[in-house]
């Protein structure tokens, strides 16, 4: 990945965290941001971000732990069939 994706990741996941925090129970933010977890080889920082979480209900956090550890175990299959939103710094 070069500089300047990584930089476009990196970006993407300031603003799904402000976004999850923002919202603890919009789960689309969640969801995407797992995904970039994922494409940048993070998914372990995930889950215990996730485990770490004390603003979402037991049954949400787990469930979301769970996905990351899904996430970490097959990086190669998406969460959901389209990308998630990551600005084109092109």
């Amino acid at each position: 990945m070069d500089q300047q994706s990584r930089f476009a990741m990196d970006s993407a996941l300031v603003l799904y965290t402000q976004a999850t925090v923002a919202d603890p129970f919009f789960l689309p933010a969640h969801i995407d941001y797992l995904e970039v977890m994922g494409l940048t080889g993070r998914t372990v920082q995930a889950r215990e971000a996730y485990e770490r979480r004390t603003d979402l209900p037991l049954e949400m956090k787990q469930c979301l732990v769970a996905v990351a550890g899904i996430q970490s175990s097959n990086a190669t299959r998406p969460l959901r069939s389209s990308k998630p939103c990551v600005p084109d710094m092109a």
